[in-house]
């Protein structure tokens, strides 16, 4: 049974920020260094929500060009 994982971007300056987390509990940073697409979260517990929630960020990102404002998939 999949989760349904939620991001919503909150800073888009030096580095791209977002709050994700399962349905809508907003709960964990994610910061995205947009120079490198290096990813880290504020918590230092890089799983595989936060590996994913990255993925698909970035993969938006290169199709679009641009970081999406919100992110929503089922993991």
């Amino acid at each position: 049974m999949g989760m349904m994982i939620v991001a919503r971007r909150i800073d888009a300056a030096e580095e791209v920020r977002y709050e994700f987390g399962f349905e809508d509990r907003y709960d964990r940073l994610l910061t995205i260094d947009p120079c490198t697409l290096e990813a880290r979260i504020d918590d230092g517990d890089f799983n595989p929500a936060a590996s994913a929630t990255t993925a698909k960020i970035v993969d938006a990102w290169r199709s679009a060009g641009d970081f999406p404002e919100r992110m929503m998939f089922a993991s």
